[in-house]
């Protein structure tokens, strides 16, 4: 699980390895100048990102 594809640009993270990302074929979703980039959780976790899960406040 740790190595499923994430979209760079929109966050996305898809079951299986895929050559597009359907949200970003979409002409009005902005592509960086480096185009298409992916990325998975085992190196996001290894370049120090981590996952912070807290309330937001009383009831919400």
């Amino acid at each position: 699980m740790n190595d499923l594809p994430i979209c760079v640009t929109c966050g996305v993270q898809y079951g299986a390895s895929r050559d597009d990302c359907p949200i970003c074929e979409d002409e009005r979703q902005y592509v960086g100048w480096q185009g298409q980039r992916w990325t998975s959780l085992a190196e996001l976790s290894a370049a120090g990102h981590r996952a912070v899960v807290s309330e937001e406040g009383p009831g919400v």
